[in-house]
């Protein structure tokens, strides 16, 4: 609200720090550009040089993280707020590198991104992060963390392509997740009674698993059996 009331005052307070900022730690930096990305008096008052440095410190830190030996280790929180800058068209235009730096991340690394700033851009991710899942806990987090924030804010085709990863990965079905999926189903209300074809296909994946067909219809408002087939 500051920044858009005084635009200029704080474009003018970003200048003057700039050359501080330009020498100061980089988790100083990462800090500073998570927290004020997302203004457009930020880069109205970032000069090239402290966009440049920027911009080799988000690729810097994905390169880091793309190595076996971090393949383990969680972003921190000043690395999540600069990588979750590829939100923000601004920044994507000052920082080319952090966009392709957030798609190299690896599957539990993108959804602490998107969890940090669930939206209409991060949603686009959710097909392919849920496509990556590799065990049910994880399945259950991302689920919890990352689809169910963005599902106010997909569109039908995106939610149609969630479904079917989450469909036809396996990993993609412990215990919480039948419970996930309704919430889903609630959760993109926005889309309207359209978005139902999506989870007809759904549970016609998964007619010889009553139990969850039933859990998950019930839960949905369609039929708790299967459609008889004709003989």
């Amino acid at each position: 609200m500051f920044a858009a009331q005084d635009h200029d005052l704080v474009r003018d307070a970003i200048a003057r720090t700039c050359p501080r900022l330009l020498t100061a730690p980089p988790e100083i930096q990462r800090r500073a550009a998570g927290r004020m990305g997302d203004l457009e008096a930020f880069w109205s008052g970032t000069d090239q040089a402290l966009a440049s440095q920027l911009d080799a410190l988000v690729r810097a830190t994905a390169a880091e993280h793309a190595q076996p030996a971090w393949w383990s280790l969680l972003l921190n929180g000043d690395e999540i707020g600069i990588l979750a800058l590829s939100a923000d068209a601004q920044a994507r235009t000052a920082l080319p590198g952090v966009e392709p730096s957030f798609t190299a991340l690896s599957a539990h690394k993108r959804a602490q991104v998107i969890a940090h700033r669930p939206g209409p851009y991060f949603a686009g991710y959710l097909p392919a992060l849920m496509a990556d899942v590799g065990s049910f806990d994880q399945g259950e987090g991302f689920a919890r963390t990352t689809v169910l924030p963005c599902a106010p804010y997909l569109t039908m085709d995106q939610l149609l392509e969630v479904l079917a990863a989450w469909t036809a990965n396996g990993q993609c079905w412990g215990r919480a997740m039948p419970g996930y999926l309704i919430d889903l189903f609630h959760a993109t209300a926005h889309l309207g009674d359209a978005r139902r074809a999506g989870w007809r296909e759904l549970l016609a994946s998964i007619e010889d698993d009553p139990t969850t067909y039933a859990v998950i219809a019930s839960g949905i408002g369609e039929p708790t059996q299967p459609p008889i087939t004709g003989a």
